[in-house]
């Protein structure tokens, strides 16, 4: 098997089913996987598709800080990371909802474009 262990591809899939966490994305790599992989590993390939453009990030899990009233720091394993996508159907179902007279409906979209840009 490779030195890398193909782990962007297994970003890319586990990303499939929504925005996961530093953290969360480390647990379900090594759970795909099967093995042990460093988080240094897991960096690079995690920095690798950010410089692609293929993964974005997408939010904050405050919940790193659990317990902690405190903060001085912020923590890596607390960003939430999510695809880009770029699908042009979707795109245009997004810029449709951002027409809406409702504000209520065209916020997530508004997030959602923020994303894809």
């Amino acid at each position: 098997m490779p030195r890398k262990y193909n782990i962007d591809r297994v970003i890319l899939e586990v990303l499939q089913e929504g925005d996961l966490s530093r953290v969360e994305l480390g647990e379900r790599i090594r759970s795909e996987i099967g093995f042990a992989v460093t988080d240094k590993t897991i960096n690079e390939a995690i920095f690798k598709l950010l410089k692609a453009s293929r993964i974005t990030v997408t939010g904050y899990d405050l919940g790193v800080y659990d317990g902690v009233e405190r903060v001085q720091s912020l923590k890596p394993d607390g960003i939430v990371f999510g695809l880009v996508q770029r699908d042009p159907v979707e795109m245009n179902l997004l810029i449709r909802k951002l027409e809406s007279e409702n504000l209520h409906e065209s916020d997530q979209p508004l997030t959602n474009s923020k994303r894809y840009s």
